[in-house]
C-alpha cells in the first residue's frame, strides 16, 4: 500500500483543514484489511472507479472501472470501522479539525450525520471536482486544486463559545458541569451545542480526545502509567476501559498492531 499525508499550506484554511491523505492499495496483495478508530475529526473521502459496500461498521472497497465518483463522510462513530480494500483503489481523504467542517456547510453538522460512515452528497460541483483531482499525479498541482476548492466553499462562522469549551475540555480535568458554570451556561445547553456542531456529547468528545492524545504521545519506552497521567485519565483502569470501548482490544493488543502515520494523528490497525 502507499500512504502520503499532505498538510494544508494556506494560512486561512489550515485553521480548519489539517490536510489530506492519499491512499493507494497495492497490486501485490489481492486484499488489504485495516481498522480505524473513533476520532473527533471530520473526514470526507473521495473515490472513482470504485464500488463501496457499507454494512454497519464494515466497508468493502473494490476496483470497478466505469463506476461514477463516490464520496463518504465520517463524523460521529463510537466504535472501530473495518475496511477491506481490493487492489487498485485510490482514495483521497480530507481531514477537518473538530469544528472545521462546520465552516464549509450551510447546515448544522448534526444534519449531515446519521452515525458511522455514510455516503455523502456535498454540493453541486463536488462530483466534477472529484473527477478532476483523482487522476492528478502532480501532488503540487493536486494540493493547489484542493485548497482552492475548499477556500471557495469557506463560510465565516463564530464558534468562539464552543472553542472556549473545547479548550477547557482538552486542557483541564474540570468536569462538564464546572465547564458550563465557568461559561455561564447550563450543562444541557452546552450538550446541545456539542451535539449540534460536533455530533457528540461533551463526555464523548473528551473520551475520544484523551484516547487520541494517548496515541500521539505513545512510544515503546512509555508504559501505561505514563500514558494514564500524561493524558488526564483518572487511573490506569480508566485508560484500559476507554481503549477497550473505542478499539475493542486492550492497550497492549492495540499498540502491537497499530500503524501510526502523520506523527500519530492517523492510526490504522492491520490484523494478522
Amino acid at each position: 500500500m502507499n500512504f502520503r499525508f499532505i498538510k494544508t499550506k494556506d494560512e486561512l484554511l489550515k485553521k480548519y483543514l489539517e490536510g489530506f491523505y492519499i491512499f493507494e492499495s497495492g497490486t501485490a496483495d489481492a486484499q488489504t484489511e485495516y481498522i480505524v478508530f473513533p476520532s473527533n475529526h471530520c473526514v470526507v473521502s473521495i473515490y472513482h472507479n470504485v464500488r463501496l459496500h457499507i454494512e454497519s461498521n464494515k466497508i468493502h472497497y473494490s476496483n470497478s472501472p466505469g463506476e461514477s465518483v463516490v464520496s463518504t463522510v465520517a463524523i460521529a462513530f463510537q466504535k472501530p470501522l473495518i475496511g477491506t480494500y481490493e487492489s487498485g483503489v485510490r482514495e483521497i481523504s480530507f481531514c477537518f479539525y473538530p469544528l472545521g467542517f462546520n465552516h464549509f456547510v450551510d447546515k448544522d453538522l448534526s444534519g449531515l450525520q446519521r452515525g458511522g460512515l455514510q455516503f455523502f452528497d456535498y454540493e453541486e460541483d463536488f462530483k466534477a471536482f472529484i473527477s478532476e483531482i483523482l487522476d492528478e499525479t502532480d501532488e503540487t498541482v493536486l494540493q493547489e486544486k484542493i485548497e482552492a476548492y475548499w477556500l471557495r466553499k469557506f463560510r465565516d462562522k463564530d464558534f468562539s463559545q464552543l472553542e472556549n469549551a473545547l479548550d477547557m475540555l482538552n486542557k483541564t480535568d474540570l468536569d462538564i458541569s464546572e465547564i458550563a458554570d465557568k461559561m455561564g451556561l447550563s450543562r444541557q445547553y452546552l450538550a446541545r451545542m456539542f451535539t449540534k456542531h460536533l455530533c457528540k456529547t461533551p463526555s464523548e468528545f473528551r473520551k475520544i480526545f484523551r484516547f487520541r492524545k494517548a496515541l500521539q504521545s505513545f512510544t515503546s519506552s512509555r508504559n501505561l502509567t505514563h500514558l494514564t497521567y500524561d493524558n488526564l485519565f483518572y487511573d490506569q483502569s480508566h485508560l484500559i476501559k476507554d481503549f477497550q470501548k473505542l478499539t475493542g482490544m486492550s492497550p497492549k493488543q492495540f499498540f502491537k498492531g497499530n500503524k501510526s502515520l502523520n506523527e500519530g494523528s492517523v492510526n490504522w490497525f492491520f490484523p494478522d
